[in-house]
């Protein structure tokens, strides 16, 4: 998943992937993590955001490119998302960004 988020990818093509059934796959992930494996790779896509985010080289890029370079859509449920899971707006994570040595 990780080598993939910046593509769209179902249940299945995750499942072939590893060679396990759709369901299967679902259910290991609800077992170890909790949620979806579509769950997942969004978390994993909101943390790619933010990291892309505080990364002082790519001040140059809009939060919409960095949203769509993470795998995401430049939305306002995205920022929403992000909001929910890191506490504060994109561009707030930007802000901060400029703040740090």
């Amino acid at each position: 998943m990780a080598e993939r988020l910046h593509e769209r990818f179902s249940v299945l093509e995750c499942s072939l992937a590893v060679a396990v059934s759709p369901r299967q796959l679902q259910y290991h992930f609800q077992q170890e993590l909790g949620h979806s494996p579509m769950a997942e790779a969004k978390r994993m896509r909101l943390q790619r955001l933010r990291s892309l985010l505080l990364d002082r080289e790519r001040d140059s890029c809009s939060v919409a490119e960095l949203m769509t370079a993470s795998g995401l859509i430049a939305s306002g449920v995205t920022s929403a998302d992000y909001r929910l899971h890191f506490g504060e707006s994109p561009r707030q994570t930007r802000r901060h960004s400029s703040d740090l040595p």
